[in-house]
């Protein structure tokens, strides 16, 4: 007998419990749902600014433009504070997996989108971000490795929780929106 998804799914997430005040990362059926990630260094920032000691929250809109019969588990990593802000179709977003070096914020979601986080500012050892997959060839060496393996660490990560490879990563140093198709 074939159970189906969303029992299946909230089976799961009940039975997986919540850690540090953190939502559970339940296992899910791999082809009832595709993985998409953003990375960015910060978020656009309207009039604060960055300094020493000083990490304002910048903004990112992130919109599905996708229809709910695939949905997809957003990845969204920053190392500076970032407010996510999404615009899905009800039914897009099974779920948001958030992770940065300073906490993560999402708005615009239904309250029953599980949303995960980690950043280093709650003391967690399993955070992480990439804002590219690769470093521009006039990077120093040095430059080019750091974001190599920060990108395998994204993509490693979300394997682990999610048991699928990322179907799409869009990342820049300083993000203001973008679209998942």
């Amino acid at each position: 007998m074939r159970t189906s998804f969303p029992f299946a799914f909230a089976l799961v997430l009940a039975a997986t419990g919540t850690s540090a005040g953190r939502a559970p990362i339940p296992k899910m059926p791999v082809a009832e749902f595709e993985v998409h990630a953003v990375g960015v260094y910060e978020g656009t920032l309207p009039a604060a600014r960055r300094g020493f000691g000083m990490h304002p929250t910048g903004t990112v809109t992130v919109k599905v433009n996708r229809p709910a019969t695939r949905p997809v588990v957003l990845v969204l990593t920053s190392y500076e504070p970032v407010q996510w802000k999404i615009d899905a179709p009800k039914g897009a977003v099974l779920r948001v997996i958030t992770s940065g070096y300073h906490k993560q914020q999402v708005s615009g979601l239904d309250k029953d989108v599980p949303v995960a986080s980690s950043s280093y500012d709650d003391g967690d050892n399993d955070y992480f971000y990439a804002y590219a997959q690769a470093a521009p060839p006039v990077a120093r060496p040095e430059e080019q490795q750091e974001i190599k393996e920060k990108y395998e660490r994204l993509q490693k990560i979300v394997k682990d929780r999610t048991k699928c490879e990322i179907k799409s990563f869009q990342g820049t140093y300083r993000g203001e929106s973008f679209e998942i198709k």
